[in-house]
């Protein structure tokens, strides 16, 4: 049985705020191996498979970024 981790991410549906959550990401050394994303009116929703889901839900809940959870996909 496979096992998928991976993290939801809310931000603000503006330019530039999915550029600022992944900036935020990348300088904690955390590496994305996919993500997908789709917008919600004014809320852009990102689905990301990290190298490290502990670290990439810290990191985002540091920097005020609304991480919806954690979730291992089967």
């Amino acid at each position: 049985m496979n096992v998928t981790d991976v993290v939801g991410i809310s931000c603000p549906n503006v330019p530039g705020a999915l550029a600022k959550v992944l900036g935020y990401l990348s300088a904690e050394g955390v590496f994305i191996e996919y993500m997908y994303s789709f917008a919600n009116n004014n809320i852009a929703n990102v689905v990301i498979r990290p190298s490290n889901l502990d670290k990439c839900i810290e990191s985002a809940e540091r920097k005020e970024s609304r991480p919806v959870g954690g979730k291992r996909f089967v």
